[in-house]
């Protein structure tokens, strides 16, 4: 008995979620996905942004360098990089999208499906985080 709250994701957007860690062939949607939100939020993020939201942007990428040079997983990071991003479009629908997808969409983070020791490797890192800056 009593109020309970829980977190409420679209029934849309809730299936998606849950059928994207099933399948491998997936990964390839993801990425047509994630390449269409990211290039418009990235567009709008620089037309759009404010000087906190730029902050947070640079916070991540810096922490995601950090994490780096310290041989450290840099999923959360890289994660964070893309919400901040998709914050500053000052657009909930991106935020929105961007958490549906969550760490799936980053191969990087050990905890994606997607995820390898060639995307885990220092080339493939460094790679990566020059495609951020």
């Amino acid at each position: 008995a009593g109020v309970f709250v829980t977190e409420h994701i679209s029934t849309t957007l809730g299936v998606l979620a849950a059928d994207m860690g099933a399948k491998d062939s997936i990964a390839l949607n993801v990425l047509e996905v994630r390449l269409a939100i990211e290039i418009e939020s990235a567009g709008l993020a620089a037309i759009r942004r404010n000087a906190a939201q730029e902050a947070a942007i640079q916070e991540a990428f810096f922490e995601f360098e950090r994490l780096l040079l310290d041989s450290q997983p840099t999923g959360p990071a890289d994660l964070a990089f893309h919400r901040a991003i998709a914050s500053a479009t000052n657009n909930p629908f991106y935020v929105e999208m961007h958490d549906v997808l969550g760490r799936r969409a980053i191969p990087c983070d050990v905890t994606s499906p997607w995820s390898t020791e060639l995307v885990q490797s220092d080339d493939y890192q460094r790679g990566l985080q020059r495609e951020h800056l």
